[in-house]
């Protein structure tokens, strides 16, 4: 458990886990325990659209902020935002498929994703999933999830379980 500072006092003191925080990580590992199958490495990807209007950046962030506080390596823990300025279907695979490959490819082994995204979703014209910013109606700032779908799920990076 992580020691924190309180403001002007030279003691640590343990963290408290809210009860959320503290039921999340009981649900973790009785997912993990349920297995039986230990994992060599454990991954987090949350993501959200800078754009939002849902506080998506702060639940991004206390979702890190727990897992941190669970001991998860803060290497291990991928936060992204889509910019405003770059189109998302474009930022998706070339900034964030290539942190999450190479974070699972520099473990082998069993592997368990832990994919989060804030903010908002609607389907699009074929019916399909989508990742959008604020103002959905604007394709510049959504992207497919059958496109995230289809990459998590059909790596050739060995064994990896999706949450």
């Amino acid at each position: 458990m992580e020691n924190t500072q309180e403001p002007g006092s030279s003691t640590s003191l343990p963290l408290q886990l809210t009860d959320v925080e503290s039921n999340f990580r009981k649900d973790l590992e009785d997912a993990i325990e349920q297995r039986s199958i230990g994992y060599e490495g454990v991954f987090v990807l949350t993501m959200y659209f800078e754009s939002d209007d849902t506080n998506a950046m702060v639940d991004s962030k206390q979702l890190a902020k727990t897992m941190k506080e669970l001991g998860l390596h803060d290497s291990n823990i991928l936060e992204f935002s889509f910019p405003d300025d770059y189109d998302a279907d474009i930022y998706w695979p070339h900034t964030i498929v290539l942190h999450v490959a190479a974070a699972a490819r520099s473990f082998e082994g069993r592997m368990l994703f832990i994919f989060h995204f804030s903010g908002h979703s609607s389907s699009n014209k074929s019916k399909e999933v989508v990742l959008s910013g604020t103002n959905v109606h604007d394709k510049f700032m959504e992207v497919s999830w059958t496109g995230i779908d289809r990459f998590l799920l059909a790596s050739d990076w060995g064994s990896i379980d999706l949450v």
